[in-house]
C-alpha cells in the first residue's frame, strides 16, 4: 500500500475552516483554531510526500473525525507511525 490513513476525533460540528493540517516529509501537525491538537510523531516511521498528502472531515454516527491520508515515499509496510529509536 502506498498510503497510511489516520483518524483523529474532533468536536462535532468542526468545519474545514477550523482545521489546519501541516504536512512535512517526516511528520504532520493538526491544529484547530491555531491550537495544536495532534502532533504525529516527531519522526514518522518512514518519509511521506507532503504534496500528495490529504485530509478531510468525516461525520458519521454522531461523531466527527479528521481523516489524514499520508502518501508514503515507498510501499514498505509501516508497523507503527513513529520511527524506531536506534
Amino acid at each position: 500500500d502506498d498510503e497510511v490513513e489516520v483518524a483523529v476525533e474532533v468536536p462535532v460540528g468542526t468545519k474545514a475552516r477550523d482545521v489546519k493540517v501541516d504536512f512535512k516529509p517526516s511528520g504532520t501537525t493538526i491544529k484547530m483554531g491555531g491550537v495544536e491538537v495532534v502532533e504525529m510523531p516527531a519522526k514518522l516511521y518512514r518519509s511521506v510526500r507532503p504534496d500528495e498528502c490529504t485530509w478531510t472531515i468525516d461525520t458519521i454516527e454522531g461523531g466527527c473525525k479528521v481523516i489524514v491520508t499520508l502518501a508514503k515515499v515507498d510501499e514498505q509496510v509501516w508497523h507503527q507511525l513513529d520511527a524506531i529509536a536506534m
